[in-house]
């Protein structure tokens, strides 16, 4: 039987996840949510599991099960140990780089659609790579930028989709539960965009990505790995 003895020793009110990093406090996630596998795929709940061991998909057991209207023994426990936290922000990776990965990808196709930087409405002008001598970070408005290439519009706006978890009004912290439950539909509802950034990843371009079985690994960055490779967990 799970315990959340590990987690006891903090008391309300709890701080955020940025909060102890900032701080430089020691902070990871609880040995239950090691356990948990996590696909980028199916509804939720039905499509998270429970491995026996941490770093393994051996034995895996239903994070809810509908038979018994019952959620596994972790999915309850803190979400955080040594301390407890009151909220943290979440995001993909994948989804961060993907404009800089489809602008590499596309940059030399013949078919590439350029205009200049000075056309660009204010909401989609990207700052410069390097601050200018006047200390702005405006690129020339002659400098040319990449719009469209091979029927695709460029990938503006996915950079740093984040979602906010906070637990339910009735307690101070989050569980294991509240994080899955609220990350999953988040991420599923990315998961088309998530398989574009694959598709022009540099290195690990991949074929038809779609059809791959993808984990999604600890956050609060999360990022993906294909099949059931096992993120390193703290002993």
């Amino acid at each position: 039987m799970a315990t959340s003895n590990e987690d006891s020793t903090d008391q309300p009110p709890y701080p955020s996840w940025s909060e102890l990093k900032c701080a430089r406090k020691s902070l990871t996630y609880s040995k239950g949510y090691w356990r948990i596998h996590w696909p980028l795929e199916g509804e939720y709940p039905a499509a998270i599991s429970v491995a026996a061991e941490r770093r393994t998909a051996i034995g895996l057991e239903p994070f809810y099960d509908p038979t018994t209207d019952k959620w596994h023994d972790i999915a309850d426990l803190p979400l955080t140990t040594p301390v407890k936290i009151s909220s943290i922000t979440a995001e993909m990776r994948e989804l961060n780089v993907y404009e800089r990965d489809w602008v590499e990808c596309h940059r030399y196709c013949a078919g590439a659609k350029f205009v200049t930087y000075g056309d660009l409405d204010d909401d989609v002008r990207p700052y410069a790579k390097e601050m200018k001598e006047d200390g702005s970070w405006e690129e020339d408005s002659d400098t040319e930028y990449l719009i469209r290439c091979c029927g695709e519009e460029r990938p503006i706006g996915k950079r740093a989709l984040t979602l906010k978890v906070v637990p339910p009004p009735e307690r101070d912290y989050l569980t294991i539960r509240d994080y899955i439950s609220a990350l999953h539909p988040f991420f599923m509802s990315l998961r088309e965009d998530i398989m574009k950034a694959k598709e022009v990843a540099p290195f690990e371009q991949f074929d038809k990505p779609r059809s791959r079985k993808w984990m999604i690994l600890p956050g609060p960055l999360h990022s993906l790995s294909m099949g059931d490779r096992w993120p390193t967990a703290p002993e």
